[in-house]
């Protein structure tokens, strides 16, 4: 399923308003240089956390390749808690990508 097709059911937008909401975000938060600083974006919402595969390993006294294997990718995950009403971001550190 796509982005769109995640938005347009979970909540109800047409395409042109999902596609709006880009902008949106870009006008929110002052954004008119890129490339964007996603970590300052990210943080200031309050439902969003972002850990790193590190961190997540060591609050839970694993190893890093127990964290991939729970979260069943080598890149990053997004968890969503309905009980808190939050959004995890956990993207795995030890990766070096290329520009």
């Amino acid at each position: 399923m796509t982005q769109y097709e995640l938005a347009k059911e979970k909540l109800g937008l047409t395409k042109s308003e999902y596609k709006g909401n880009e902008y949106e975000a870009l006008a929110q938060h002052n954004i008119n240089n890129f490339p964007i600083d996603l970590l300052s974006i990210l943080d200031s919402y309050e439902d969003i956390r972002i850990i790193s595969y590190s961190e997540m390993a060591k609050k839970r006294g694993c190893t890093l390749e127990e964290i991939i294997l729970y979260n069943s990718s080598e890149d990053g995950v997004i968890h969503y808690s309905g009980k808190r009403n939050k959004y995890i971001i956990a993207y795995n550190d030890t990766v070096n990508y290329r520009e």
